[in-house]
């Protein structure tokens, strides 16, 4: 059997799973005259996964590649804007290469390249241990329905970790020619790559799927459209739908699941296409389109991945933005004050004025245009520790209390009160607390008056507006219990509507157990009550259609109060 022979059988077996799939996606993939060099997924993957004892490994997952340095062979310098940090390719013939490379992170992933290698594929060992890390001779890598390119990087450091792979140790990554079988053979002809790629790139964390802001294929390079994407725990038979904007060039689009043994399929414009992990396709320029995913099995809930991306236009003016200041939070409160210190200024001082102290505060910083969590922000207001975290554009505002009252409370601690200067100082340091020396650092802050609409409930204090992705949504529904005896859920229905929808959930008091938000019976939040009367209100999206959301309270948990609340967009 050769490698599109088996290509053949596993969609076979995947069609007879549902009598209405029509298999792949040739009238679309017809359209695209680019060479692509696709990944491995419901295919070859496939086949590892059923020969047992092997080990899930994180691996590069993208359609093809940038244009090819000379000093990379196959492997760009970036791929969706993660960074190269060590690869080899191996002579003409060769059956074996072997990478060896202290990483400073463990948030890595691997590409392996077998262009032409007979008889077409090769697997990767880590440290001595088989992987599940393969490609065949018409894949640049290859996606496991364990990682499938939307893992974390906190996820790819725990599967390193259960590899005995460590920061600041060596690491070895043998990669071999092997039969169809996965058996090691001799390669006749061909070469063999594999790069380790640190996962540099920015991302969107979605309910454990983490999707990068940016994908490249074939040199082109495609943005996460707004409001393009939906990630949500699905039934069995389950369907979970996003609307795809209007795109005058070609649209990438990400699909699948990243729940281990997960079997999906796609719909596009009357096409299908089924898979296992998530994969990747470019579709023809057109207009706006929904994409339909849908979980096949009969009895497993899985987390289904839809995501829209659109082409970026090359801008060769594009300079590296300053440092601005939002004019409003997440909840619109407004603006009024801010300030930005001039850049390569690692310590900068400011005051402002409020005329109320019913304030929220928030740090800025940029690093040439771009985040970096290799330097920490410290904010001091009138002396005192105010907040602290990583470089970011922005990084969110604090305020001390829920209640206008108990903010101006706790303000008034730091000295903050109407109609008195505060004195404000930021300073950037490296990770480890030394003094850094940085030209094109700039720093800044946000002051923000809570006059925004909120709604009390049962304690709780809930935004009547939310920001996300760049839109408004406004509070539609709540529900607040306090936890006793028999009630330990509150819970509520989100109509169909055909747009995205944000759950907000939260709970105070209580003691013991734990609390779980949940999405069709689905978890998506897990935390463990300590008493602390804190009554704040977490956000997370969902995806389109009826779902049942609630948070509920384990039965080794004493009192305590819980509230669930939905927003839909503003018209």
């Amino acid at each position: 059997m050769n490698l599109d022979d088996l290509r053949a059988e596993l969609d076979a077996r995947a069609n007879d799973l549902d009598p209405r799939s029509t298999g792949r996606m040739a009238g679309i993939r017809a359209k695209i005259a680019q060479r692509r060099r696709r990944k491995a997924g419901a295919t070859v993957a496939a086949s590892v996964l059923a020969v047992g004892a092997i080990v899930g490994v994180p691996v590069v997952s993208h359609l093809s590649t940038a244009p090819e340095p000379a000093n990379g062979g196959p492997f760009p310098e970036q791929v969706d804007g993660d960074t190269r940090i060590a690869s080899v390719i191996g002579d003409e013939g060769d059956s074996t290469v072997t990478l060896e490379f202290t990483p400073d992170d463990t948030d890595f992933l691997l590409d392996i390249d077998c262009d032409d290698v007979d008889p077409g594929v090769a697997r990767a060992r880590v440290n001595g241990r088989w992987t599940s890390a393969i490609c065949g001779s018409a894949a640049s890598g290859v996606s496991s329905g364990e990682v499938g390119g939307v893992i974390s990087p906190a996820k790819v450091r725990r599967l390193w970790e259960r590899m005995g792979v460590r920061a600041g140790e060596p690491v070895t990554i043998t990669v071999r020619a092997a039969d169809l079988a996965l058996k090691p053979t001799q390669s006749t002809k061909g070469t063999i790559g594999v790069a380790a790629y640190a996962m540099t790139g920015e991302r969107r964390n979605v309910l454990g799927v983490s999707l990068p802001e940016e994908k490249t294929v074939d040199g082109e390079t495609y943005a996460l459209a707004d409001d393009g994407y939906t990630v949500g725990p699905t039934r069995p038979k389950g369907t979970q739908r996003q609307y795809a904007p209007e795109s005058d060039g070609a649209m990438l689009v990400t699909y699948g699941s990243p729940d281990r043994g997960a079997l999906t399929r796609i719909t596009i414009d009357g096409a299908q296409e089924t898979t296992g992990g998530v994969s990747s396709e470019l579709l023809p320029s057109g207009g706006a389109r929904t994409l339909s995913v849908r979980n096949l099995s009969d009895d497993k809930w899985a987390r289904l991945v839809v995501a829209a991306y659109t082409p970026v236009e090359d801008d060769e003016d594009t300079k590296p933005p300053t440092l601005s200041i939002p004019d409003t939070t997440d909840a619109r409160d407004p603006l009024i004050a801010s300030d930005v210190g001039e850049p390569g200024e690692t310590v900068f001082r400011s005051t402002f004025t409020p005329k109320d102290a019913n304030v929220a505060v928030g740090t800025a910083c940029t690093l040439g245009g771009q985040d970096s969590d290799d330097v920490r922000v410290k904010m001091t207001m009138n002396g005192r520790h105010t907040l602290s975290g990583e470089c970011q554009s922005f990084d969110g505002e604090l305020d001390r209390g829920d209640s206008p009252e108990s903010n101006r409370a706790a303000w008034g601690e730091f000295g903050i009160v109407a109609g008195e200067p505060v004195e404000v100082v930021i300073r950037a340091r490296a990770k480890d607390g030394s003094d850094v020396s940085l030209d094109d650092i700039q720093l800044g802050f946000g002051v923000y008056e809570r006059s925004a609409p909120r709604t009390s409930v049962n304690g709780f204090v809930l935004d009547d507006c939310r920001r996300w992705r760049g839109r408004w949504y406004k509070l539609v529904d709540y529900k607040s219990v306090d936890v006793d005896g028999d009630t330990r859920e509150a819970a509520i229905r989100v109509p169909e509507t055909g747009v995205n929808a944000l759950v907000g959930h939260g709970y105070s008091g209580g003691n013991g157990g734990a609390i779980r938000a949940v999405i069709d019976g689905q978890p998506f939040m897990y935390a463990r009550p300590n008493g602390s009367s804190d009554a704040a209100v977490g956000v997370d999206p969902i995806g389109r259609g009826t779902q049942d959301v609630a948070i509920r309270s384990g039965r080794n948990v004493h009192g305590g109060k819980l509230v669930i609340a939905y927003y839909l967009p503003e018209e």
